[in-house]
């Protein structure tokens, strides 16, 4: 792991340029990032390296992490992070109510800033007895979500005003996502794309043409054109080592795993708790993990 840079917290790594410079961002400035490319292009590895590294650098008081994938493995070895405000989402229902509290979340923190007359997290945080930590949604297989309309309006909702409130968001998908998402998404990384159609859909031409895995064009938002990049992929020994001395278990936020909870129960509008719900609750932080069998 020689070949990481030291990283500030909220910082991302996003790998080397072709001058072997290390290509750094603050999670701020991206502030949401689309990342695309075929299977087995290095795609799910970025996810991981970069979830290691945000643990890795900032405490949980500075960050919350809601992680979701479609297969239920490729994040698992966060379970016990204290970062995860609830349990990793596979199923597309999880991953609708991860989702709705996100977005919940999200009106909640505008009323605070409008109830302290300031117009961005910081500033809030400067005044606040208890400051808010920022929230980072890593999600790998978004195509899940934008099959569902309502999660597709609420990835555009997070992606336009998350960045004031800190609340942010990076998606990966296999192929390019209708232009209406793609277009919602300031900055973005492709890994080899199947087709020099898709390459241009996500606005990254050349993509197509990306031969070794992990190598991938980068598409800030402060830069104007796509800067050729390796990226790190960590293996998880690497993962386990860096991620050793914070997982230190997990500290889910109950409240937000309530929200997400009821959402896809249908209960979030009832003023009547379902008599098992407590129940439910404690179960699925017990456990680690929420399923309709359980």
């Amino acid at each position: 792991m020689g070949s990481i840079p030291e990283l500030k917290p909220l910082e991302l790594y996003i790998g080397t340029d072709e001058e072997q410079n290390a290509v750094v961002y603050p999670l701020d400035q991206l502030p949401h990032l689309l990342v695309c490319g075929m299977n087995g292009c290095g795609r799910s590895s970025f996810l991981r390296t970069q979830t290691a590294l945000l643990a890795h650098g900032t405490s949980a008081e500075q960050l919350r992490l809601v992680l979701m994938d479609e297969t239920g493995v490729e994040f698992v070895q966060f379970r016990k992070l204290p970062h995860l405000l609830m349990p990793s989402a596979c199923e597309p229902w999880q991953k609708a109510g991860a989702m709705f509290a996100l977005c919940t979340e999200l009106q909640r923190r505008y009323s605070l800033l409008a109830e302290c007359g300031v117009r961005a997290l910081a500033d809030y945080n400067r005044q606040a007895e208890k400051p808010l930590p920022r929230i980072v949604a890593i999600v790998d297989g978004v195509e899940d979500l934008l099959a569902q309309e309502e999660c597709a309006d609420q990835i555009q909702q997070i992606c336009q005003k998350g960045r004031s409130v800190g609340i942010h968001l990076i998606a990966a998908a296999r192929k390019a996502p209708q232009e209406k998402i793609v277009a919602e998404f300031s900055s973005r990384i492709a890994f080899r794309m199947a087709t020099k159609n898709a390459a241009h859909q996500i606005g990254i031409p050349g993509a197509e043409l990306l031969l070794n895995p992990g190598t991938a064009l980068f598409s800030p938002v402060t830069d104007a054109n796509p800067v050729r990049v390796q990226t790190k992929e960590l293996t998880d020994e690497e993962i386990e080592a860096l991620i050793a001395l914070v997982a230190t278990g997990p500290q889910y936020d109950e409240e937000f795993l309530e929200k997400a909870i009821r959402a896809v129960s249908g209960d979030e509008c009832s003023d009547e708790p379902d008599p098992m719900y407590e129940q439910a609750l404690q179960c699925v932080i017990k456990e680690g993990y929420a399923s309709t069998s359980l």
